[in-house]
């Protein structure tokens, strides 16, 4: 957008609309600054245009794109990902955003692909590669991830063995002063069964920290860990189906993450919505996976 006493200016108003020329020259000079591809397609998906950013200047050339079609272009499980979102476009402005993996020269890039109406003058597909800023966000997540698992495995390790042999401890007084018809005995029972919840207490926060079966065994298994867990602490009906994704195997990265996702989701499901089930569904979509947890409950309640 240009700012001042001028009209503002998008992408779509400049299409095919007369302006004047010293604005077009300014316009021009800022749109080929942009770093980000774009490209210009009618309703049904057919190429118009295209500029390319300079970090694709050394990929196929453009000019054999325009006039085929972008769903003929793209693979399958991409196209229709896109066709869906061109349907829910309209006539609205609201722009429609999906991410894109693809191996260009051996090194996959990630694409965010933003998707604008322009009313009749059709659509316009804004391409901006956002590899560097994906890898830097993985690599964040992985460091939280690792510290997580850090403090999860010293609180098994370090703290829950601590505990438990503080327990053993208190469980021989607690034998010998019955054995010696002392009455402190009833009190060391006391203390030895508080140490054994604060042993348990310990696990379960090592095991939220540090979901280890997401390293061994895979998601699927994790999940159906996370579904029993739920189903005994809060008698709540809870089912995992993931038999179309079971061989599905994502890095060990990626399969906490998702794991963690549906903790959370789990744990939001039965503090405000009250379900009696919950469904934790990853089914194969293309090359991926989808998640999902559904609830039979009321959702979460607005203030109103």
């Amino acid at each position: 957008y240009r700012v001042g006493p001028l009209a503002r200016i998008n992408a779509c108003d400049f299409i095919d609309t007369p302006i004047a020329e010293k604005e077009r020259q300014e316009f021009m000079a800022l749109f080929q600054a942009l770093p980000d591809t774009l490209v210009r397609l009618d309703r049904t998906g057919t190429i118009l245009d295209v500029r390319l950013s300079p970090a694709f200047d050394a990929g196929p050339d453009p000019r054999g794109w325009i006039g085929r079609n972008v769903f003929e272009l793209l693979p399958e499980d991409f196209s229709s990902r896109l066709a869906s979102r061109f349907s829910r476009l309209g006539t609205s402005r609201q722009p429609e955003v999906l991410e894109y993996k693809v191996d260009l020269g051996g090194r996959t890039q990630v694409l965010e692909v933003r998707l604008v109406s322009c009313g009749a003058q059709g659509i316009l597909a804004i391409v901006r590669d956002d590899t560097e800023k994906a890898l830097l966000e993985k690599q964040v997540l992985e460091i939280s991830s690792r510290e997580q698992q850090r403090i999860g495995q010293d609180l098994h390790d370090g703290l829950g063995q601590h505990l438990s042999g503080i327990g053993f401890m208190v469980r021989v007084l607690a034998d010998q002063l019955r054995n010696a018809g002392r009455a402190e005995a009833a009190e060391a029972e006391k203390i030895h069964g508080l140490l054994n919840e604060a042993v348990h207490q310990t696990r379960r926060l090592s095991k939220g920290l540090c979901p280890v079966d997401v390293q061994t065994n895979g998601l699927v298994p994790a999940l159906e860990e996370l579904a029993a867990g739920t189903r005994e602490v809060f008698g709540i009906e809870c089912r995992v189906r993931a038999d179309a994704a079971r061989d599905w195997a994502p890095d060990r990265s990626d399969a906490t993450h998702l794991y963690r996702i549906a903790q959370e989701a789990v744990n939001n499901a039965i503090r405000h919505g009250k379900p009696r089930v919950i469904v934790l569904s990853l089914a194969p979509a293309g090359f991926e996976s989808v998640l999902s947890i559904e609830d039979d409950g009321v959702g979460i309640q607005g203030d109103g």
